[in-house]
């Protein structure tokens, strides 16, 4: 079965730098744009979430490819 992507959305931790990433994807345009600066106590600081709409995943084969992204 192959792929469709829907729907994708996320916050991203991006090495080297101190600011929220926001992850907006419908289909096959996306866009990552920078938001307000993590504040230096937010647990959260370091962690990255990403939200998947659509059918067709392989959960192993999605989370291999995005743990190839991880420093």
């Amino acid at each position: 079965m192959p792929i469709d992507l829907l729907r994708a959305k996320g916050e991203l931790s991006i090495a080297g730098s101190d600011e929220r990433h926001i992850l907006q994807v419908v289909y096959e345009l996306y866009e990552v744009l920078p938001t307000t600066k993590w504040q230096a106590d937010d647990p959260e600081r370091h962690k990255s979430r990403l939200l998947f709409v659509g059918q067709g995943f392989d959960r192993a084969q999605l989370l291999s490819s995005l743990s190839s992204c991880l420093l």
